[in-house]
């Protein structure tokens, strides 16, 4: 159930759980179906895998999966006001990805991931890498930029004025 695995690997299950082969997608044309949430954790506590192990062993799809990445090293030792991505302290980040092939497994799904995150977000800080964002609204842009956020306003005031670039997680202009 649970087994460590390279970067690589947990970017390979993230692809299974959210895109289907091409051959699929030509016979049924349509694409998976699938829900995510991610948050930056503290120290992965003994109480909160038992709540993880016993919230997987619930899932209603074999696509479901739970990818905690181990951060530290190399992104830890940068300053956290170096770059955008502030969150540079954070032990852990953990994805729960929800992947299901049709319509019908929408409510359950949907429900086991809203179930088992509920239980473990008191546990769970609450910090992202921007780019694992999805609609959340600006808040949660701004908390996934933390103290940068203002100088990334500054920025994108200079450089982008008229909000060009404003897809995916957008900053407005000051």
């Amino acid at each position: 159930m649970f087994a460590s695995t390279p970067y690589s690997g947990a970017a390979a299950i993230s692809s299974r759980v959210i895109c289907q082969p091409a051959s699929a997608l030509l016979r049924q044309r349509s694409s998976r179906r699938n829900h995510a949430v991610k948050r930056g954790s503290g120290d992965l506590s003994p109480g909160l895998i038992a709540r993880l192990q016993d919230g997987y062993t619930r899932t209603p799809s074999p696509l479901n999966a739970v990818i905690i990445v181990s951060m530290g090293g190399a992104v830890s030792r940068v300053p956290k006001d170096a770059t955008a991505f502030y969150h540079r302290d954070v032990a852990h980040t953990m994805t729960i990805l929800s992947g299901w092939p049709d319509a019908a497994g929408d409510g359950a799904n949907t429900a086991w991931l809203k179930e088992v995150w509920r239980n473990l977000e008191p546990d769970l800080e609450n910090r992202v890498y921007v780019n694992e964002l999805h609609d959340e609204g600006a808040q949660r842009v701004q908390g996934a930029y933390g103290p940068a956020y203002a100088r990334l306003v500054t920025l994108k005031k200079r450089y982008d004025p008229d909000n060009v670039f404003r897809l995916n997680q957008n900053i407005l202009p000051a």
